[in-house]
């Protein structure tokens, strides 16, 4: 997020992540007891008009991006590593 902010998803012990360089954290519920987040995070979205959303908090979208570079240089490497774990990942994304 930058500066002192924070936020954090459970991921379930049959699961794991891939984010390469990139923020991926779409729907975060404050109130859900599989995430966690700086205490003042939603205060600061919500003070500073952050979120461009009329319902829930998708936190790429009002701390991250959604760019040409995320397309031709981060969802590759993604799907490289998920190749790697085996998942089937489909054509070739570059």
């Amino acid at each position: 997020m930058g500066g002192h902010r924070w936020a954090a998803v459970r991921i379930p012990d049959d699961a794991f992540v891939i984010a390469p360089n990139r923020f991926n954290i779409t729907d975060f519920d404050f109130e859900s007891a599989t995430t966690l987040a700086s205490p003042d995070l939603k205060d600061w979205i919500d003070q500073h008009d952050l979120n461009p959303a009329d319902d829930g908090y998708n936190l790429r979208q009002i701390c991250g991006s959604r760019t040409y570079r995320d397309m031709r240089y981060n969802n590759p490497r993604a799907w490289y590593v998920q190749k790697l774990f085996g998942v089937k990942t489909g054509a070739d994304p570059t």
